[in-house]
């Protein structure tokens, strides 16, 4: 059992996917590292044959080759890294009580399940949760995601858990949750359909009332 005194235990990972497309364009650094290894051991090689242009040139094009591998990861976003982002924009958007960013993340089907509330909250529900608790009596002044994990979860669904700290104007000590996000894709958009807690420093018992 969890004591109460302690940081809230990590949920089981998602299992994160890691094909071609994520190295390519969200982790470019092993082919970029593997280009110029590869054209410097040539270039050495080539040198000692005495024919250093060669390798020089050799060495230029892996030195190319990885520059275009990290040029194609900047200019490409994966869905990954939009609902990365969009994580970020939600804990930003929920600490500092803004709705209309709140509101423009929110899919028109989200849902909250936690301890207040076990049956859920709808999206008018959660807006207004937002303002009353974190609005005024538990008032935030920093926070941050320390952890982020996602994974697809169907057609246009994405799984997500996060491990926030964050700490209260009331009282200058960080507490730290994990949060499990389900988004959804409507046309080019991710939104959220799904919020739960699913552990929470100094809270004992499942924190999503379910």
């Amino acid at each position: 059992m969890q004591n109460a005194l302690q940081l809230p235990d990590a949920p089981p990972p998602l299992s994160e996917p890691l094909g071609l497309g994520i190295l390519l364009f969200e982790q470019p650094w092993i082919f970029m590292i593997v280009a110029f290894t590869l054209g410097l051991l040539a270039s050495v090689w080539f040198r000692r044959r005495g024919e250093r242009g060669k390798g020089l040139a050799l060495l230029a094009g892996c030195a190319g080759l990885a520059a275009l591998l990290f040029l194609a990861a900047r200019l490409v976003v994966t869905d990954r890294e939009r609902v990365a982002a969009n994580m970020h924009e939600l804990l930003r958007a929920t600490a500092t009580v803004n709705d209309a960013s709140l509101g423009r993340l929110l899919d028109p089907e989200a849902r909250l399940f936690y301890f207040k509330s076990p049956a859920g909250l709808e999206r008018a529900g959660i807006l207004a949760a937002v303002r009353s608790e974190l609005g005024q009596a538990y008032r935030v002044k920093d926070w941050g995601i320390q952890e982020l994990q996602l994974a697809p979860a169907g057609d246009n669904v994405m799984q997500t858990q996060m491990r926030v700290r964050v700490t209260p104007e009331a009282w200058n000590f960080p507490h730290v949750s994990w949060w499990s996000v389900e988004w959804k894709k409507t046309g080019d958009e991710w939104r959220v359909i799904n919020i739960r807690p699913l552990a929470i420093q100094f809270f004992q018992g499942n924190p999503s009332g379910r």
